[in-house]
């Protein structure tokens, strides 16, 4: 059995182990309500944010350039951005000029059609 005290001898370590588990921003704020010690683990732990924005982009199509560039020195706000981005309903002519789209004719639209069309 291990005591106690040895938990808290790294000053977090063990928590931020845990909590590396539960790297989604739901997880993660919730945590950061259990006492004070686990928000201060959760607020200044970049790496758990990090894992945050993995987990959150990894089926993602589109992720805000300036939340993937802010990732690297606050992932936390990175995080905060694109969540906010994820809820827009809205595009502008940048962004959708940013994206690389794809088209293709159908079989249907006859040889002189297809015949430029990398697909076939």
């Amino acid at each position: 059995q291990v005591p106690l005290t040895w938990c808290y001898a790294g000053h977090g370590d063990v928590e931020r182990g845990i909590f590396g588990w539960l790297a989604q921003p739901e997880g993660l704020a919730t945590l950061s309500r259990v006492s004070r010690s686990f928000r201060d683990i959760v607020s200044s732990t970049a790496a758990l944010w990090s894992a945050a924005c993995d987990a959150t982009w990894a089926d993602k199509i589109h992720v805000s350039p300036k939340a993937r560039a802010l990732r690297a020195r606050a992932p936390r706000e990175a995080l905060r951005i694109s969540m906010r981005d994820a809820r827009c309903t809205t595009i502008d002519a940048a962004t959708l000029c940013s994206l690389q789209w794809y088209f293709r004719f159908k079989r249907q639209a006859g040889r002189a059609w297809t015949r430029g069309d990398p697909y076939w």
